[in-house]
C-alpha cells in the first residue's frame, strides 16, 4: 500500500483506540496519540531506506533487497519498540503511546497483508503471509531516472495490485468521512 493509505489506516486505528480510552485522556493527549497512530501507520515503510542503501539506489528492492524481509517490517519488532517506549514514558500516558505505536504499525501490516504479505510469525519463518498472494516481485525498468521509475511503479501498482489499490481508496475515504464527522 502507498503512504496515504497507511496514514489513513493509522488514523482510523488511532481514532478507535482513543475513543476506547478517551475518559482518561486530555484533548492534547488525544491529539498526540492520533498523530502517533498516523505516523506509525506509515513508519514500517521507513525501512525502505535501508533497502535503498543496501541496493545502492533509490528504487524498490526485490528479492533479498525487498524491505518486507527486514526485521523492521515485522510485528514482533514493533511490539518490542512499543513496549520499550511505554517503559520510558511516564505512566499512564506511556502505555497509551506504546500501544498506539504498536497498533499503528499493526494497521500497516494488516493493509500490507492484502496482497503483498508480511512476516507475521517471524522469527519462526521468513515466509510472507498474504490474503491473496500475487507476489511482491514486479519488474520495473532500471534504466529510467528516479521520477520515471516511481511513476511507473505507481501505475503498475494500480494495475497489478488492484485489490490493494481499491482497499486503499476505501480506507482513505473512510478516514476522510470519520475526520469530517462532527
Amino acid at each position: 500500500m502507498l503512504p496515504p493509505g497507511h496514514v489513513a489506516g493509522g488514523y482510523l486505528v488511532a481514532i478507535t483506540l482513543t475513543g476506547l480510552i478517551s475518559p482518561v485522556l486530555s484533548e492534547q493527549e488525544t491529539g498526540l496519540l492520533i498523530a502517533i497512530g498516523m505516523f506509525f501507520g506509515f513508519a514500517p515503510d521507513l525501512d525502505m531506506f535501508i533497502s535503498f542503501l543496501r541496493k545502492g539506489e533509490a528504487r524498490l528492492g526485490q528479492g533479498e533487497h525487498n524491505h518486507r524481509y527486514l526485521i523492521t517490517h515485522t510485528p514482533i519488532f514493533w511490539l518490542f519498540v512499543g513496549t520499550l517506549t511505554a517503559l520510558f514514558i511516564p505512566q499512564p500516558l506511556g502505555w497509551h503511546v506504546g500501544a498506539m505505536m504498536f497498533f499503528g504499525a499493526l494497521s500497516h501490516f494488516a493493509l500490507d497483508s492484502i496482497q503483498f504479505g508480511i512476516m507475521w510469525v517471524f522469527p519462526f519463518t521468513r515466509r510472507l503471509f498474504a490474503l491473496r498472494d500475487s507476489g511482491v516481485e514486479f519488474h520495473l525498468s532500471q534504466d529510467k531516472g528516479f521520477l520515471a521509475h516511481w511513476g511507473e511503479m505507481v501505475a503498475m501498482y494500480a494495475r497489478r495490485f488492484t485489490l490493494t489499490f481499491v482497499c486503499e481508496i476505501l480506507v482513505i475515504a473512510a478516514a476522510l468521512i470519520v475526520f469530517a464527522a462532527p
